[in-house]
């Protein structure tokens, strides 16, 4: 399908755990925590690709960030996202957001 830079995965982990962080407590109970997780998670980060943001905090636990670009290719409803350091592959699926 393309290509995506470690900055802009980078950027959307960054933002994606700040953005948990923010929306949950330490008393949170745990279904809210869940849900603020996939709906955060689960948002497609870039169109053209169809990447779940999901996609990018793997790439940051995994240590996948010492790469420039990542190949993107897909088998819907799979994508997968590929380097030199490995493969990360993800599902897509709509993002249900509580209210």
């Amino acid at each position: 399908l393309g290509k995506v830079s470690t900055s802009e995965l980078s950027s959307v982990a960054n933002e994606g755990m700040k953005l948990v962080k923010r929306k949950t407590g330490r008393s949170s109970e745990e279904y809210l925590v869940r849900s603020v997780r996939s709906q955060v998670w689960g948002t497609t980060i870039n169109s053209s690709l169809g990447l779940p943001a999901g996609v990018a905090l793997a790439a940051e636990a995994l240590g996948f960030f010492g790469e420039k670009t990542f190949t993107v290719s897909s088998n819907a409803p799979w994508v997968r996202v590929s380097g030199e350091r490995g493969d990360i592959v993800a599902k897509r699926t709509d993002v249900i957001i509580d209210k």
